[in-house]
């Protein structure tokens, strides 16, 4: 339990250490780090805006799976099943928020 709960905590900085430079809009537009789409790709204000909102997102799924990583250390036997909701939701829901801002960014005249 206690190795579940390190890793969670590990992977939860590591996508909030990732994310940063995307939320800053640090990121050039490039094919190997960020939202890569064919229309991201194509446009850069577009790529800047995508990245930022999804490494905002990146941000927050991050702290939620540490959360559920400290929760873990704290409260081993007992929050087993919250060490894997909450790292699952905050993926789900991120994803679902991204896929949303990406299709409205495309609309943009």
């Amino acid at each position: 339990m206690t190795t579940v709960a390190v890793v969670l905590c590990f992977v939860g900085l590591l996508f909030i250490v990732i994310s940063v430079p995307l939320a800053r809009g640090q990121v050039k537009p490039n094919r190997w780090y960020g939202v890569r789409t064919p229309a991201t790709l194509r446009d850069a204000d577009l790529w800047y805006a995508a990245n930022r909102y999804g490494g905002q997102l990146l941000i927050v799924a991050g702290a939620l799976i540490l959360l559920a990583g400290l929760l873990g250390l704290a409260f081993p036997p007992a929050r087993f099943s919250l060490m894997f909701f909450a790292p699952s939701l905050a993926v789900v829901i991120c994803i679902a928020l991204i896929i949303r801002k990406l299709v409205l960014l495309q609309r943009k005249p």
